[in-house]
């Protein structure tokens, strides 16, 4: 019988024995000869390929389209985070023809030489100290170009809906426009290639904003993580609704999907027709999608309407996973904790979280201690996070609305009883005062106090208190007279305040 030796064995056993080396032994082994130092790097480098990093900029595509070439390793790549950077106070110049080339020869190679024929994960990132918002749309431009243009398979999509805080006032999404133009923007040819590319796809995720106008250019220097707004404009009615028929097709263009990630960021403007179209963006959703197989749910800063959450979750019945975060909902939530104990077998993950109906603020009752979970920064009452797993999830959901009125008055009376223990008590002739109390969907609510002058001294401070989420928008300012006496209650509109402060 022939003898054996290590550049006579396949290159699938060479790699079942690198394996189980340490990393010195691969080293060493990689000396006694060049076929087997090549039979033993391919494992390694096709390892070090699966998952990879790739900034929007013509230098790392050029290098990304030679390492896709036929018999290069770049052809493992699995998972791929497209990304773009961004300094503080820095412009983001538009992309380059040649940067849309490139990661569309890229896609090419891909997918006419890639040895493992699995379609492809993509994920979209902005990093950086500046305002992100400002590069996530030429990432998003990019890459739905390659895509539509190379026709390369992917299984999962996720636009910026993982990895952020998507607070209000935006952190990192792209806008609404983007999308039909991704869609419609090229041939019909392009578009068969776009259902190509998503027909596997069974992951999508995606952080929508309104589309804006600028009718100047941003100043960064203004304000890093938010520019200033004052040139821009909400989108008319046509081409909000525009933007809503889109993202229906793209969800459309999905058959297989099975997990399905949605954020809104909310931008401070007055809620005209087009602006309160593109807010209830869901409706739309629902109205022209099905989602029978889906069986992963995260939904975020989203508003709809009841008949809408009862229909979208009326189909959901392989449910697995779900996560409703900061709702808003015109109706009730009732209908929903009812589905969820009696018509989804299959749900052992519940995450909900700041859910918000017409009669006010969903709180939780009965829960065990295990299944509450309040924000150390928050006040409890306002900060209630409902986590379920296994058939827990799928207990009926016990709660309590609190109105609006009630929630305000009782953070009046928790705000006093802290002041009180914060705060050394005044003299008999001093006052405390409530100067400013400002409330705002989705803002932090900001409760400044103000000690009042006396005749011995002027001793004035302010403090920032209650750090809270809330739903609405009080019409009257509240201002808490306290002195010796038994405390009292004044209501103030906005102008007797101004001028009770003014002079």
């Amino acid at each position: 019988m022939a003898s054996l030796n290590l550049e006579s064995l396949p290159v699938e056993l060479v790699e079942e024995i690198v394996a189980w080396l340490e990393f010195h032994d691969h080293c060493a082994l990689r000396l006694t000869g060049r076929s087997v130092s090549v039979k033993s790097s391919n494992a390694a480098f096709r390892k070090y390929f699966l998952s990879k990093k790739l900034e929007i900029a013509e230098a790392p595509l050029e290098q990304f389209v030679s390492v896709t070439q036929p018999g290069r390793f770049g052809l493992w790549v699995q998972d791929l985070t497209l990304f773009a950077s961004i300094a503080l106070h820095a412009e983001v110049p538009p992309a380059s023809p040649k940067v849309f080339e490139l990661l569309a020869q890229a896609f090419q190679n891909i997918r006419n030489d890639s040895p493992h024929n699995e379609p492809l994960s993509i994920t979209l990132k902005v990093f950086g100290n500046g305002y992100l918002k400002a590069a996530a749309d030429t990432v998003f431009q990019v890459t739905m170009s390659a895509l539509r243009r190379s026709g390369l398979p992917i299984r999962a999509f996720n636009a910026f809906a993982e990895g952020y805080s998507h607070t209000y006032g935006g952190r990192c999404s792209f806008p609404f426009s983007e999308i039909p133009d991704a869609l419609f923007g090229g041939s019909t040819a392009d578009l068969t290639r776009l259902a190509t590319v998503f027909q596997p796809c069974r992951k999508i995720g995606l952080s929508l904003a309104h589309y804006i106008h600028n009718l100047d250019y941003i100043r960064p220097r203004e304000s890093p993580l938010r520019p200033d707004n004052l040139f821009e404009l909400p989108p008319s009615y046509e081409e909000a609704r525009e933007n809503t028929r889109s993202l229906p097709h793209l969800l459309n263009l999905c058959p297989t999907l099975e997990e399905l990630h949605l954020v809104w960021e909310y931008d401070d403007f007055e809620e005209t027709a087009g602006v309160r179209e593109e807010l209830y963006f869901f409706e739309r959703v629902v109205a022209s999608c099905q989602f029978q197989g889906l069986k992963k749910c995260t939904l975020s800063d989203i508003r709809m309407s009841e008949a809408t959450l009862m229909t979208f979750f009326r189909q959901l019945t392989r449910l697995v996973h779900l996560d409703l975060t900061f709702i808003y909902l015109d109706g009730n939530f009732d209908g929903l904790f009812r589905l969820l104990s009696t018509a989804m077998p299959e749900l052992n993950y519940l995450h909900l979280r700041s859910l918000y109906s017409s009669s006010g603020t969903v709180r939780f009752l009965h829960e065990p201690r295990n299944n509450i979970v309040r924000s150390p920064s928050c006040r409890p009452s306002r900060s209630q996070i409902l986590i379920r797993r296994g058939a827990d999830a799928r207990r009926p959901v016990i709660t309590r609305t609190r109105s609006d009125q009630e929630q305000f008055w009782n953070d009046i009376q928790t705000t006093q009883n802290k002041l009180k223990i914060a705060q050394p008590m005044p003299t008999a002739r001093s006052t405390i005062h409530v100067e400013w109390e400002g409330l705002l969907p989705g803002k932090k609510r900001l409760a400044v106090y103000r000690f009042g002058q006396n005749k011995r001294r002027e001793n004035t401070e302010t403090i920032s208190l209650a750090h809270q989420l809330v739903p609405f928008w009080p019409q009257r300012y509240f201002v808490i007279h306290r002195s010796t006496s038994p405390h009292t209650r004044r209501n103030i509109n906005k102008e007797s305040l101004q001028r009770r402060y003014s002079s």
